[in-house]
């Protein structure tokens, strides 16, 4: 029995001999296994959110003040459940004491601090705000799967087997590849899956501002997670995401696993992609994979990096090799919609790309966006040559649907991406099934 366990229950036996000596009776077994549940939670665990957390059919939980408590199920059910505190004041000092003890380390949560983001154990993501929001807001994201691969997300059906080859062997033939989609999409879920592709010998540095992918370290011995660290109350302290991928470029990483682009350190890490560091990954947030290009630069232009449009646009041309992007049918499967190769920028000035799988977003491009040629640039295309043959190497034939993926990664259009049953995909996502990698007509 932990010290924690030993004086509970020490106070329910003191409580029990007082109420005997009052001539009361004790409480039932039911009602102190309730009462010793709950001040467990309080002591070592999340309060009035541990019941919650313990529920593993639920997913997400998002809270509007302390009685108003929403939760969505795995199976997409959403429901409304009981309220988690006794008032918005009893659940920020909850939010206050889970910040300092259960995360990497102490995380503030106060009105000079109204935002906390963390990882609470057993690998969900937890962001509050107060003060700024009306009441106290919590939202509670639990990834449904901690350790998965490719293969898995194909037994999903998220992917094709195809699809899944493909994805192989672009994280063998070391290309840069950024994930987009919105949110919950599977972002997270899907780069732990290229992750677990990565060659168990390579040096991989993982960065991310709250402890979300969870890569197996048996699986990656040779592996270094580094977390974004806030300021202290005396405003010091604060290491961000820009300063931790600038620091993982002197640890000599085989590759750089960013968790989510959102601001300047797009560009440390496009530097590190384009440096050297090949097989680099990240995930950015976006509603198609062409948005994705555009927030990126976005985030190189703003302080403090504060580049031009020019030089950002060359900077992700030079970097980034794939793009792919994920979405959710309206029953609720997460898919791959979209994948991209970076070929270089187009007499915009924004980065060109072919599209190899349609995505129902990217069809507000303009005609002459879309027809453009990529203008020349210093560097060879990047599915072709020696770094084509080797990317073929990890590319087993097995069926047309690979041949039409041969043809995408020698740089080779492959036509409008159909459904099976050869309905066309230039519609994006229709129906309940993913897109699947046909060969064009």
């Amino acid at each position: 029995m932990g010290d924690v366990d030993l004086l509970i229950s020490n106070a329910l036996d003191e409580y029990a001999r007082d109420a005997l000596h009052r001539g009361q009776p004790p409480l039932s077994e039911t009602a102190e296994h309730r009462i010793r549940q709950a001040l467990r939670n309080s002591f070592v665990g999340a309060g009035g959110l541990q019941p919650l957390l313990d529920d593993e059919a639920i997913e997400t939980i998002n809270i509007n003040g302390c009685d108003n408590v929403q939760v969505q199920y795995r199976n997409g059910r959403r429901a409304r459940v009981a309220a988690v505190a006794h008032s918005d004041a009893e659940l920020i000092e909850q939010l206050r004491d889970m910040g300092a003890r259960l995360g990497a380390h102490e995380r503030r949560f106060d009105p000079d601090a109204p935002e906390l983001a963390m990882q609470l154990p057993g690998g969900a993501r937890l962001h509050a705000m107060q003060v700024i929001s009306d009441r106290v807001a919590v939202s509670i994201r639990r990834h449904p799967m901690v350790k998965v691969s490719l293969d898995d997300l194909v037994g999903m059906g998220e992917l094709t087997p195809t699809m899944a080859d493909l994805f192989t062997g672009l994280v063998l033939a070391r290309r840069n590849i950024v994930i987009s989609g919105g949110p919950a999409a599977g972002k997270t879920t899907f780069l732990r899956a290229l992750a677990s592709a990565i060659p168990v010998q390579e040096r991989l540095i993982v960065i991310e501002d709250s402890r979300e992918l969870s890569l197996d370290p048996q699986v990656h011995p040779d592996m270094i997670s580094m977390q974004a660290r806030q300021a202290n109350i005396e405003g010091v302290g604060e290491f961000s995401l820009d300063q931790c991928v600038r620091a993982a470029l002197r640890l000599t990483p085989d590759r750089v696993i960013l968790g989510e682009v959102r601001g300047a350190e797009v560009v440390q890490m496009a530097k590190a992609m384009s440096i050297g560091v090949d097989g680099s990954m990240a995930t950015v947030h976006a509603s198609s994979s062409s948005q994705a290009l555009l927030r990126m630069t976005t985030y190189a232009m703003e302080p403090p990096a504060s580049y031009p449009r020019s030089a950002a646009t060359s900077l992700l041309g030079e970097a980034v090799h794939m793009v792919v992007h994920l979405d959710r049918t309206p029953n609720g499967l997460r898919v791959v919609s979209s994948v991209r190769e970076i070929v270089g920028r187009r007499s915009t000035g924004t980065p060109w790309s072919s599209p190899s799988v349609s995505d129902r977003h990217d069809h507000g491009e303009s005609e002459q966006d879309q027809a453009a040629p990529p203008q020349q640039t210093s560097r060879r295309p990047r599915l072709s040559h020696d770094r084509d043959r080797r990317l073929h190497r990890h590319l087993p034939a097995r069926s047309d649907c690979d041949r039409a993926s041969r043809r995408l990664v020698a740089g080779r259009s492959i036509g409008p991406a159909r459904r099976q049953g050869g309905t066309s995909g230039g519609a994006g996502l229709r129906g309940d099934g993913p897109i699947r990698l046909q060969r064009g007509r």
